[in-house]
């Protein structure tokens, strides 16, 4: 009974709402292989409190438990740093200069995105970027914090390089690294307590696992250094 009454209030045959402005080939390609094949917007769009996707809201973020997926529309996608390029080739390997994939999104990519051909790859990017992909954001430089400036020399730079550099098949760049750049420091915030496991990527690539410093640090030491 439950499910019917779910089904009255929120189940419908609309087509689900573009997440970004196209009209090409390509954009159309990837709208199918977001939303018909790859359900993308089923972790990465809001829901709401009785699980309903909002659907008002397409690809601005979810909420998966621990971590969250982010908000993944063109501009916010800009915001952070990401272009066509890289958006291709994180989709097509997992692994970029500036972000890897990690908990649920390596899985994506490990098992499915992945494998798909060049030009699937290139439409599905097109549809998330939008057939004009908006200008990618400059990095600002701040003042920073010099607490947390030395919290992240005594426990991180060993692996991630004393200016944030990462180092290949070890650690990822912090400089400049999407997921710093997110809104909601969250998914930093996780990773830093929990850690990550050691993960695998096309071509070779590799991250050594990461261990978690919810014993090593402070609330405020954690806040102070992201």
């Amino acid at each position: 009974m439950a499910l019917i009454g779910w089904n009255l209030l929120f189940l419908d045959d609309q087509p689900i709402k573009a997440s970004s402005e196209g009209n090409s080939d390509l954009w159309h390609r990837g709208r199918y292989l977001s939303n018909a094949l790859g359900h993308c917007g089923e972790c990465h769009t809001p829901r709401g409190v009785l699980g309903q996707v909002e659907s008002d809201n397409p690809m601005a973020g979810g909420n998966l438990g621990r971590f969250i997926a982010p908000d993944i529309t063109p501009d916010s996608l800009a915001a952070r740093g990401w272009t066509t390029t890289t958006m291709n080739q994180f989709l097509s390997t997992g692994i970029t200069d500036k972000a890897t994939a990690f908990s649920e999104m390596h899985t994506v990519i490990d098992l499915s995105t992945r494998f798909l051909t060049k030009e699937d790859a290139l439409a599905l990017t097109t549809y998330l970027m939008g057939d004009k992909a908006p200008e990618p954001a400059k990095m600002t430089a701040t003042q920073g914090n010099n607490n947390g400036r030395l919290t992240y020399l005594n426990q991180c730079a060993g692996c991630h390089s004393l200016d944030g550099e990462g180092k290949p098949h070890v650690a990822v760049a912090m400089d400049g690294n999407t997921t710093l750049r997110q809104p909601d420091a969250r998914n930093l915030v996780v990773s830093i307590l929990d850690g990550l496991p050691a993960q695998n990527f096309p071509n070779n690539e590799s991250m050594q696992s990461m261990p978690g410093f919810s014993h090593r640090l402070s609330n405020k030491e954690i806040a102070e250094s992201g």
